[in-house]
């Protein structure tokens, strides 16, 4: 399984400000497991498990 780290794009599978399958940027991981990411909508900070990295 690949890592995520910043700059990844990935979609969100879920969040509880962010809709199923939003698309979002990896702008850094706070703690391991923690990223905080970006989106049209602003920063949100979201864990890994809910992250589908998109791409290679």
């Amino acid at each position: 399984m690949k890592t995520i780290k910043k700059g990844d794009f990935c979609r969100v599978i879920k969040s509880k400000y962010l809709s199923t399958g939003a698309f979002v940027e990896i702008v850094m991981e706070i703690q391991e497991g923690i990223f905080l990411c970006r989106n049209e909508q602003g920063n949100t900070i979201v864990v890994e498990k809910n992250l589908e990295l998109v791409g290679s």
